[in-house]
């Protein structure tokens, strides 16, 4: 799987290193030049570098909040923005592939919890 990373504390965390100390005679005018190329070469090479455009995933779970309502249905909750959803009894075990995403973008893995706690205890 990839991995993404932010630029611009990528390239702050290189300009913070002290390289010429890493490097043997770092101090000999022609090694430290070198060195300093170095450093801005990897930079550009970072800056130049295209992009990815990603979205950080929000998880949730569906939280049943009504057993059996009038017509047989059973009522879960998003943990995230408390939008209701419903399910017929013979799909109770599948709400998270009737319901992999809640409409507010939180992918519905059950990898939320406190976040659940919380909302459960407003209402």
């Amino acid at each position: 799987m990839a991995e993404y990373i932010e630029r611009e504390a990528l390239i702050k965390a290189i300009a913070s290193k002290k390289m010429v100390s890493v490097v043997p005679n770092c101090y000999e005018p022609k090694i430290k030049k070198a060195v300093c190329n170095l450093g801005q070469a990897i930079k550009a090479i970072i800056k130049n570098h295209p992009t990815a455009d990603v979205v950080e995933v929000r998880h949730g779970k569906w939280v049943k909040v009504i057993g059996f309502d009038v017509d047989k249905r059973v009522w879960f909750m998003c943990s995230k923005c408390g939008r209701s959803v419903f399910v017929y009894p013979n799909d109770l075990d599948k709400i998270d592939v009737i319901f992999p995403y809640c409409h507010c973008g939180a992918k519905m893995d059950g990898k939320d919890g406190a976040e659940c706690d919380r909302l459960m205890q407003m209402r």
